[in-house]
């Protein structure tokens, strides 16, 4: 009898929050410098080649300690790359790193599994506080949409202030934050009556307002949030299910994370065959680490350029104005900058008839910003074919480009 194949597995996480909580600096997800996305990685290969990609990985791993003046004894991880580098993505790293990731890039063949979870901790806590609502009868609410569309305000209309009414020591209801939020929202529906660009929003958020006036919502408060880790392995099953690769078939390895959460987690959802272990212990988690660092850096840097302006005044708020990437990230000063896009642009492409390669929950925003921005740029033949328009002109295309992915997804979505 043929035996079946196994597979190992690797994961580790960046941008990891063990708990929601509202501090003295503020809720702690939205401090300065914080990822508003989870970001986790799983890679994987047939058992039998495991060995191969170590090896592989410590090569990669002498060449860039050798490269930045480490010594043996020294981690290389992807936090050893200052953050500064990602300012305006790919184009704003300098020599060294784009000769680490380009070399780290390489590691990446067609052999390697992927999987890619984008977990908004915004929708974490707006699906925390909306777990027992009732919509009403006689209208048709689809629940994922209602929640994508409270947490599409939040983003467009940035006010801490009214997140932090969700939580409360208490144990009272938290209706302070569902008043102020209807409140919010007729503010904004009133001043965008007449902007032109907010015609399609003006619709959904009058939409919302209607649909949370006749809703019956009850809501505890909570002092903190602990994180739920079941949406890690939420989309890594689905992978696994569109792979036909059984779960007790799967050898997976874990981050030591140091509260054995995340391996219980995998446990409960049918994972036997898991171990923790610490990167610097195994190569291969490296891999793992060394790729969600990337993304959470490239996200955040995204995140950054794109948030919108506080919303502390109704009056004064610029509804006219888009928020857009600016100039410097279309704007190469290398060829080996833009090539590191192609070649992530090339993992991407192998892998674009696995659905599954990634996953973010409701919110799918910067997931398809952040993959957009990678397809976009590396479509282009070559730099010089790319420098034809100018940073200028790109701007204005991306923003066509990804307007028309997220149109995309909407159909998909409904």
């Amino acid at each position: 009898m043929k035996q079946l194949e196994t597979y190992s597995f690797f994961f580790d996480e960046s941008s990891h929050d063990r708990k929601v909580t509202n501090t003295e600096k503020g809720i702690n997800i939205y401090i300065e410098g914080n990822n508003d996305l989870f970001v986790g990685v799983f890679w994987g290969i047939n058992s039998q080649f495991e060995d191969e990609y170590r090896h592989r990985y410590l090569d990669f791993d002498k060449f860039g300690k050798d490269l930045l003046g480490l010594s043996e004894d020294k981690e290389l991880k992807g936090t050893t790359i200052r953050k500064s580098n990602f300012k305006s993505g790919i184009s704003s790293f300098n020599k060294n790193t784009v000769d680490i990731y380009n070399r780290f890039f390489d590691l990446i063949d067609n052999n390697i599994i992927l999987h890619i979870t984008l977990y908004s901790k915004t929708e974490f806590l707006i699906t925390n506080y909306f777990t027992s609502i009732i919509f009403p009868r006689d209208i048709i609410i689809s629940k994922r949409a209602f929640i994508y569309s409270i947490i599409k305000f939040l983003f467009n209309y940035r006010r801490i202030e009214l997140l932090e009414k969700i939580f409360s020591t208490e144990a009272l209801s938290t209706k302070e934050f569902l008043i102020e939020l209807m409140t919010m929202l007729e503010e904004v529906i009133s001043k965008i009556k007449n902007v032109k660009r907010k015609k399609f929003e003006l619709s959904a958020l009058s939409e919302l307002l209607l649909i949370l006036r006749l809703s019956d919502i009850n809501s505890s408060a909570q002092e903190k949030f602990e994180w739920d880790y079941q949406i890690i392995f939420d989309g890594f099953k689905l992978l696994l299910a569109e792979l036909k690769i059984n779960p007790k078939r799967v050898n997976l390895v874990l981050d030591q994370e140091g509260t054995g959460k995340i391996l219980n987690t995998a446990n409960i959802q049918g994972f036997n065959n898991v171990i923790e272990l610490d990167s610097e212990i195994d190569p291969c988690v490296r891999i793992s680490d060394f790729l969600s660092n990337f993304i959470n850096r490239l996200s955040l840097a995204m995140y950054d350029s794109l948030k919108e302006q506080k919303f502390d005044d109704p009056e004064s708020f610029d509804y006219e104005s888009k928020h857009l990437l600016n100039t410097e990230w279309f704007d190469f000063k290398t060829d080996k900058q833009f090539l590191l896009y192609k070649k992530i642009h090339k993992i991407l492409s192998e892998r674009k008839n696995i659905y599954w390669t990634s996953y973010c929950g409701i919110y799918f925003d910067y997931q398809i910003i952040l993959f957009s921005l990678i397809n976009y740029i590396g479509e282009h033949k070559d730099l010089n074919s790319f420098k034809k328009y100018s940073p200028e002109i790109h701007v204005e295309h991306f923003n066509t480009y990804c307007a028309q992915k997220f149109q995309q997804k909407f159909l998909q979505f409904k």
